[in-house]
């Protein structure tokens, strides 16, 4: 029997590889001689063979594969394929509108740079309002929402300019989790991917104060998440600067309220420049009170 790992997970797990054969009717998917084990690096291997757009194409896959693996392992086995295809053919959509319709300007150097082909920076120092980002950067908040006598948990993201415009809102619901501990892992990853796809620099926001000092460091531990962490630091190589920041509640608030949201509805879903109507009054009082001058 194979053992458990992040490749397992995201590719040999059988309900995976269906979910991936059954994708190659929808994309044109990489031949399968690829998706192999080449060593601990095997997704940087992999995705380094591929152009535009069979190198989103696969991310999207491979993080549309840890709610299927897990929901056969852990949950009520109710995750079809169908829905599987469906959400991440929507969620492509709205990506390349994403993509297509922002424009940012790259332009102006020496400000806001991140450890310049650096890993991930230390952690910078908290803040209690949303604050938007230099130019040039995409800032993500994540949020996480778990349950423990339900083991039910739900992770919200939000992806934001620096005129504090949405450019992205997406959340999922998780029925079965172990901890609070992954259940934020999960809603971090989710929001790496995300951040992927505008090929721009990303400054990523947790009010998780584990999360935020374990991605700050590249050392590795014996905690059961460690491969989350693993698949985490790994897609942040694709990034081309990155930072990962520690933030009060109160500057998670629109984010949060998609949490709950979520969690309410039982639902999944993914807005391009929208947020859900239920959180639009939120994402208006994070950014009425700053102005962006020339």
């Amino acid at each position: 029997m194979e053992d458990e790992s992040t490749f397992h997970a995201l590719v040999s797990c059988p309900k995976v590889c269906v979910f991936r054969f059954a994708m190659r009717e929808e994309w044109i998917i990489p031949a399968e001689e690829l998706f192999r084990f080449t060593g601990p690096d095997w997704m940087l291997i992999l995705l380094d063979q591929l152009g535009s757009p069979k190198h989103d194409q696969v991310l999207f896959m491979l993080w549309r594969a840890w709610p299927l693996r897990n929901d056969m392992i852990f949950g009520k086995r109710k995750e079809s394929l169908r829905a599987s295809i469906a959400f991440v053919g929507n969620y492509w959509k709205s990506f390349t509108n994403v993509k297509n319709s922002a424009q940012v300007d790259l332009s102006i150097k020496d400000k806001g740079v991140i450890d310049n082909g650096g890993y991930i920076t230390p952690i910078a120092k908290a803040h209690r309002n949303w604050e938007p980002p230099d130019q040039g950067y995409i800032k993500i908040n994540v949020d996480t929402r778990f349950v423990e006598s339900m083991r039910f948990a739900s992770i919200g993201i939000i992806a934001r300019n620096h005129l504090g415009e949405v450019l992205v809102s997406s959340w999922d619901f998780i029925g079965s989790c172990t901890c609070v501990d992954e259940a934020e892992f999960r809603a971090a990853l989710a929001g790496l991917y995300i951040g992927i796809a505008f090929q721009s620099p990303v400054i990523l926001k947790t009010d998780s104060v584990t999360i935020a000092f374990s991605l700050a460091k590249d050392s590795f531990d014996r905690s059961p998440f460690v491969d989350l962490k693993k698949e985490a630091m790994s897609v942040s190589n694709f990034i081309k600067d990155f930072k990962i920041v520690k933030i009060d509640r109160q500057a998670n608030r629109i984010v949060h309220e998609i949490v709950k949201f979520c969690f309410d509805s039982r639902s999944d879903g993914v807005l391009c420049n929208s947020v859900p109507s239920c959180v639009a009054i939120f994402g208006m009082n994070d950014c009425k009170n700053f102005v962006i001058s020339n």
